[in-house]
């Protein structure tokens, strides 16, 4: 697999967070990169991967033993919170929403 550079975010650093907003093109999996540089120009490096979705047609890992994977939105939820999922399915039929 190879990445797409699809936007990029020159940022000072404040005393609060700072944004770089971005609106993804397509839905996907994407990669998330945050550079920063000290002082003395060392520099630290985080990745996050993340699965966006929304119009557009969207192929998922396959298995031949036609599971459904779920991915939670949230790691935990409170009692009360609403819970949300991603279902990771190549074709749906019927309805499209929930």
């Amino acid at each position: 697999m190879s990445w797409v550079k699809e936007n990029s975010c020159t940022l000072q650093s404040q005393s609060s967070a700072v944004p770089c907003d971005f609106i993804p093109a397509q839905p996907g999996y994407y990669q998330f990169v945050a550079t920063i540089h000290d002082d003395r120009q060392r520099e630290q490096q985080t990745t996050l991967y993340a699965w966006v979705t929304g119009l557009g047609n969207l192929v998922w890992d396959q298995s031949d033993d036609a599971t459904l994977q779920i991915v939670a939105e949230q790691e935990k939820y409170r009692v009360g919170e609403t819970a949300r999922y991603l279902l990771k399915k190549t074709r749906f039929r019927g309805r499209k929403r929930w």
